[in-house]
């Protein structure tokens, strides 16, 4: 609630979408439910091949707002945005800094100063507000991170761990680099 509180941003905005116009990740969903993997017009971060647009991105999102979009095709609900985007990172952080031994206090402390006193706040501010492709996959690879982190300070169970290091190489290439621990 602290976390939310900060953001400083209206949390429930019912029929507001993250649209094709701010995210390229959301207009290739919608052009997967029309059948295609080409896009309909150029925008920032687009690839042209063969007189054809592509995004650019990695597609967890993409998938993502495939499933979203199959429920609202005007575009990614903002409600779907907090809960999926908003929600779990300090569910995560808390439960990692609980599972490695600090009290529920100290794990509040910690959680907060990691929310609020590192670069993550303006990117969950962004990606929680515009839904821009950037900040999503940002916050995205968070996630991944914290799954990770979550599995191998606990049960080490690598079906968890791979799905982690899938999230994280479709949101952000770099996360490969996590094989390394892995291994």
């Amino acid at each position: 609630m602290v976390f939310f509180g900060a953001l400083n941003l209206s949390i429930w905005r019912p029929g507001r979408y993250i649209t094709a116009m701010y995210n390229t990740q959301v207009a290739e969903a919608q052009a997967w439910h029309a059948g295609r993997l080409d896009l309909n017009a150029r925008t920032f971060d687009t690839a042209l091949f063969q007189d054809r647009i592509y995004n650019i991105y990695p597609p967890l999102y993409t998938f993502v707002a495939y499933m979203a979009i199959a429920m609202s095709p005007e575009g990614f609900p903002h409600w779907m945005m907090v809960v999926l985007l908003g929600l779990p990172v300090p569910a995560m952080a808390f439960a990692l800094f609980r599972r490695i031994g600090v009290s529920r206090y100290m794990a509040f402390v910690l959680t907060k100063g990691y929310l609020l006193g590192t670069a993550f706040y303006p990117v969950v501010r962004h990606a929680v507000g515009a839904g821009n492709v950037y900040w999503v996959n940002h916050v995205l690879s968070n996630i991944a991170l914290w799954l990770f982190l979550l599995e191998y300070y606990g049960r080490r169970r690598v079906w968890v761990v791979g799905i982690a290091m899938v999230m994280g190489f479709w949101s952000r290439q770099l996360v490969i680099l996590f094989f390394a621990a892995v291994v």
